[in-house]
């Protein structure tokens, strides 16, 4: 039985925010960028004997930031309905739990190891995921990786998955961090997860196309036999993070994956959520969702 308190919730936040719900799906809808198609179906549209798999990247900016973000995010994610949401910066535990009480086919799970509270977390749609384990790797690396990566392995369509979340250090003085994160990460997927579905992603904070003298990426950008970053090609003007306008946040995919990700109806995008939601880069994050669409033939 669904408490009392969660239905007036529900009635409050859909009496606030359901101005929202419009804008946002057609901004998901319309953003797309880079397709491997010259024309992408929405999910409707897709033949019968497709099935798909959706996720996303997004960092919510030391969640909650305004006493309005919980309720934001809800109206975002119930518009979007994403398969799987991996979060970065999630500082409250209470909050982050208030969008699984309000939201009822999702779950989570939220670690509590980041320095600040700037832990990670990951949201999925118990009707498509099943989840097999989540857990923390690398948690001894703690300078070259100071939110410990957190892994979810998970059933999807009746196929596994390996699902990477991270949040490398910011800024000019953490790039030889991210540089040594980049390796260690890499020489752990391919010693542990090396015939695994992986998806790594996260606030990765570096570019990818950045020279070779300072592209901290190289190590998965010189093996595209074996990864490829779906989002390499974004358009300048796709950036995930608008305050300082520059593309950081990523989507990587290992080649298990690649037979998938070079369908026709294969989307990928940044959805630009500052030019629908009120008040979004004060109120909910300084940064965009990246977001990936699988389609299984």
């Amino acid at each position: 039985m669904i408490k009392l308190s969660i239905l007036l919730r529900l009635f409050y936040n859909y009496m606030k925010f359901r101005f929202f719900i419009l804008p946002v799906l057609l901004i998901y809808s319309c953003t797309k960028i880079s397709p491997m198609a010259e024309e992408t179906l929405p999910i409707d549209e897709l033949p019968d004997s497709l099935y798909f798999f959706d996720i996303m990247t997004w960092n919510i900016e030391q969640f909650p930031i305004h006493q309005s973000t919980t309720s934001k995010v809800v109206t975002i994610i119930d518009s979007l309905k994403p398969q799987v949401i991996a979060l970065q910066e999630i500082n409250s535990e209470s909050d982050f739990q208030e969008i699984i009480d309000i939201l009822p086919q999702y779950n989570g799970f939220r670690s509590s190891s980041a320095s600040y509270s700037l832990n990670l977390a990951f949201i999925w749609d118990t009707n498509f995921v099943k989840i097999t384990d989540i857990y923390e790797i690398l948690t001894w690396y703690s300078y070259p990786l100071p939110r410990s990566p957190l892994v979810m392995e998970c059933r999807i369509n009746e196929l596994d998955f390996v699902i990477i979340n991270n949040h490398f250090k910011c800024c000019n003085d953490g790039y030889e961090r991210r540089k040594d994160a980049v390796i260690i990460l890499k020489n752990y997927i391919d010693n542990y997860y090396n015939n695994s579905r992986v998806i790594m992603l996260g606030d990765l904070n570096d570019n990818l196309n950045d020279s070779e003298n300072l592209n901290v990426f190289l190590p998965f950008l010189n093996e595209k036999e074996s990864y490829i970053f779906v989002d390499e090609f974004f358009e300048v003007e796709d950036y995930s993070y608008p305050s300082s306008p520059s593309h950081i946040d990523h989507i990587l995919i290992s080649n298990e994956l690649y037979e998938f990700y070079n369908s026709q109806y294969t989307e990928k995008y940044t959805i630009k959520l500052t030019e629908t939601i009120d008040s979004y880069l004060t109120q909910v994050s300084d940064h965009l969702p990246v977001y990936l669409k699988l389609v299984f033939e």
